[in-house]
This record gives C-alpha cells, structure tokens and sequence, in this order.
C-alpha cells in the first residue's frame, strides 16, 4: 500500500490533492488553521502530521506545535503522526487517547542505519505507549543497511513502517511492503524526505512486479 504525502502552502491546493490514503504534512502550510483543517480532512482517511525542524520538518516553535497537534487531536482524525522522541510525548499520546485517534510514534535517523539491535531497542521503547504503527526510518549509506532495514520489517512484527532514506535507501521504500511494513509512502508532487519517490513511479513499479498497490 502507498500513502501519498501531500505537501502544500496553502489550503487551496492542499485541499485539491488531500483524497485517497494521504499523508497531510501540516509543516508545509504557510499557517495552521484548525477550522480550515476541520473541513478538509472530514470524513477522509489522512494521516496528520506537524514534523517539528529537529526532526526534518518545517514547524519550529516546539511548544505551539505540541499545542497545535492537541488542538488537530480534538478533529477526530483519522490519525496522526507523532515524534517518538518529542519531550512530552506521554501527554501527547495520552491526549490521542483520550480522543480515540490513532497515532503513529516515528523514529527518523538522518545520519545512518544504527544496528539491528538498536532498531528493535527503538521499536519497544515506542511500543510502550501502544501506537497503532510504529515508525522507523533511516538513512541508508551502503547496500548493507538496505538489508539491515529489511531484515528488520521481517523480524519486528505486524505493526511497523520501516525502510531507508536517502539515494543509496530507495529499494528499501520499494520493498520494504514485501518484508513486513503496512506501507510505504510516495511523494504526490513534491520530495519531502531525501530519496523520495513519487506516488506515480512507486505505482508503476508496483504494477511491473505484478503488486498490489
């Protein structure tokens, strides 16, 4: 399965291309506005997501994202996307909780692919708090971390989204839905992560190794 990313300035365009299974990078918007929010996303299958700067977004006041992320909560979404690492995150995922929305933890590595020990140490320090996926993406700088990545979709269980970013990582976006991971994304216009591919070129691919997309 491939989750869209959409990643737009403003509500107008971001409205014409949240559909289907997306991904709302809410980080991209030139501001939040929760109302405007509210009427996009009602009743569609959107994964939202406020990525702060130290993880790779666009969002920089910390604490009027964790504000903000409370407030989208309150919208019932169909889920969110939250930093495992994010100071606070027990009052985050409690929050989610307590709304009855999903919630994805995230782990991002933009330096390497730690060791197959150290991956599932990550995966069970977020299983902690019970997500509905946990997320763990790295970057891959040889052909081995590929293998490590999909050796740990094989091994982690059914609840995982992992592959590798990066130039050297992109087979592991492509496979990584063969080894284990629910799903991978795909960029609708525009690279939001290093590495990416678009929606339109995983597709293809898929379709050529006869996959379901």
């Amino acid at each position: 399965m491939i989750c869209t990313v959409v990643a737009e300035k403003s509500y107008v365009a971001s409205a014409q291309h949240v559909k289907g299974f997306c991904e709302w990078r809410l980080d991209y918007l030139d501001e939040i506005n929760i109302e405007r929010i509210r009427k996009i996303i009602q009743g569609k299958k959107v994964i939202l997501t406020l990525r702060p700067s130290w993880c790779g977004g666009k969002f920089h006041d910390e604490s009027l994202r964790k504000y903000y992320l409370m407030e989208i909560m309150k919208l019932n979404p169909f889920c969110v996307d939250l930093e495992l690492h994010t100071r606070g995150i027990a009052e985050l995922v409690s929050c989610a909780q307590n709304y009855g929305v999903k919630y994805i933890l995230s782990y991002h590595n933009f330096c390497e692919t730690p060791p197959l020990e150290t991956l599932h140490s990550i995966c069970e320090e977020a299983r902690r708090f019970t997500p509905f996926i946990v997320k763990i993406i790295t970057t891959a700088n040889s052909l081995e971390d590929n293998l490590t990545i999909l050796q740990f979709n094989l091994e982690a269980g059914s609840d995982i989204i992992s592959f590798c970013m990066g130039g050297q990582g992109i087979l592991t976006r492509i496979f990584c839905t063969q080894y284990g991971s629910v799903f991978t994304y795909g960029g609708e216009k525009k690279e939001t992560a290093p590495g990416q591919l678009s929606t339109k070129e995983l597709s293809h691919l898929y379709a050529i190794l006869g996959w379901s997309k």
